[in-house]
């Protein structure tokens, strides 16, 4: 099982954990605990030490991230109330005022005409009073603030959604880390001396054996080689450049194999070889 199946076991228990929560202290432990009951599985799957420990740093990686989902935002929501819109005076109000103000003024003459000084004083503050209630302008009103307190709650769906990601990208990660440990493995048993020097000796001391049955002792031999990244190559025209050719009045033959790279056919051990005199 790869960590994505293994994180599938525990999705559906976190989901359920999750639905009940709304303190995202409390989603940000029940997450991190998924995670390494998903990391301690997967790696008890694991049989390749480096691997495993490659696969630790990167669920390592994952759990601490976890812990973002606690920087939050503070949101303040506020709703601006309607501005009162100033009165306007309609025109039949305006003009009973101003029939009013001017059966005032009559009377207040009448009175004064006729001696009635109280009258005629009444109606004059009638008249002042009226004057002034149109002169003044009603104050329009400033909009106000209402604040809201507002409840962050974690979207569980899209949570799940996201960790599901980072699953996958963990098991691509682990594909990557697994195929360069095999090149670095591969290319560590080319270069190393020790390793090179002991095929050489063996493809040397094998085609110096005489013998009718030791086809299958070269063949045993080329496939230890090929399990360290190594071929043994024969001498040949096309492959004299891997060989110190030594003069022969009889035969060609391979007295050493040259030992090249599986990969790339890079000469790492030149070989040597006995080469008929006018055939080179």
């Amino acid at each position: 099982m790869n960590v994505f199946e293994h994180w599938q076991n525990q999705r559906e228990p976190l989901r359920s954990r999750l639905a009940d929560l709304s303190a995202m202290a409390d989603v940000v432990y029940e997450v991190r605990r998924a995670i390494l009951q998903t990391e301690q599985n997967a790696l008890a799957d694991m049989s390749d030490d480096v691997l495993r420990q490659q696969a630790g740093v990167l669920m390592t990686a994952l759990k601490n991230s976890a812990g973002l989902l606690e920087a939050q935002v503070t949101a303040q929501v506020w709703v601006p109330q309607k501005q009162s819109a100033k009165p306007k005076a309609s025109r039949e109000n305006l003009l009973l005022r101003l029939v009013s103000l001017l059966l005032m003024a009559a009377a207040a003459i009448w009175c004064y005409a006729k001696g009635e000084s109280i009258g005629c004083c009444l109606a004059a503050c009638g008249l002042m009073t009226g004057a002034l209630g149109m002169l003044l302008r009603p104050a329009s009103t400033m909009p106000s603030q209402d604040e809201a307190r507002v409840t962050l709650k974690a979207d569980v769906e899209r949570l799940l959604v996201i960790l599901d990601g980072q699953m996958r990208t963990i098991d691509r990660c682990i594909n990557d880390f697994a195929y360069l440990n095999d090149q670095l493995r591969g290319n560590a048993d080319v270069t190393d001396p020790a390793a090179l020097s002991r095929a050489a000796d063996l493809m040397e001391a094998l085609y110096e054996a005489d013998g009718e049955d030791m086809e299958g002792a070269h063949e045993a031999a080329k496939r230890l080689l090929s399990s360290l990244g190594l071929k043994a190559v024969d001498y040949s025209a096309e492959t004299s450049r891997f060989f110190n050719a030594l003069p022969s009045k009889s035969a060609t033959r391979t007295l050493s194999p040259a030992i090249v790279s599986a990969q790339d056919q890079q000469l790492l051990r030149r070989g040597t070889a006995a080469v008929k005199m006018g055939a080179a």
